[in-house]
């Protein structure tokens, strides 16, 4: 039996229902799924050898070949909207209210960094450093736990995962789809 191992951010139905039906098992594959918290570790172990195929975001493996020289092929991009938002904590009322202070990432190379960055520049917060600054914290939950925490001060969420947030008194204070 040949394997072939799989690292994502998230259980996914398709593979769970091959597991069941028994798919993998008909074609002598043995399927080995790992969830991941970070696309820095998932993309660097990736390179490594650690993982033959990861699910990731195409942005991603771009940064990673492009600026990291890896040698890497997207082989399947669904079509979608990213559908983030900057949620940012109770006191932060305007971009101006971020400056100088602490974003919760994933990683600041990749991910839903880059449109955060667009939204950051257009509302005049140029400069990592002075402007504003990176924590890198991996995954969507730790990023909340980040905002909770008081760690961060804003970070890009799930349009689906901020209504426990917005509930708490947190604020979305924009879109990257828009």
């Amino acid at each position: 039996m040949d394997t072939l191992r799989v690292n994502t951010f998230g259980r996914a139905a398709a593979h769970d229902a091959a597991v069941q039906g028994g798919i993998y098992r008909a074609e002598s594959l043995d399927v080995q799924l790992q969830v991941t918290q970070s696309s820095k570790v998932q993309m660097q172990e990736l390179v490594d050898g650690v993982w033959d195929v990861v699910h990731t975001n195409a942005d991603n493996v771009y940064w990673w070949t492009e600026d990291r020289g890896a040698d890497l092929l997207i082989v399947l991009a669904l079509p979608g909207q990213p559908n983030q938002n900057l949620v940012v904590r109770p006191e932060i009322r305007t971009y101006e209210d971020l400056r100088g202070k602490p974003l919760a990432v994933d990683a600041a190379e990749s991910g839903y960094v880059t449109p955060l960055r667009v939204l950051l520049r257009q509302a005049g917060l140029r400069d990592e450093g002075p402007d504003f600054t990176f924590i890198q914290v991996g995954a969507t939950q730790a990023r909340i736990d980040a905002l909770r925490a008081g760690h961060a001060y804003g970070a890009m969420v799930g349009a689906g995962q901020d209504g426990a947030l917005v509930a708490e008194g947190f604020r979305v204070l924009d879109s990257i789809n828009r």
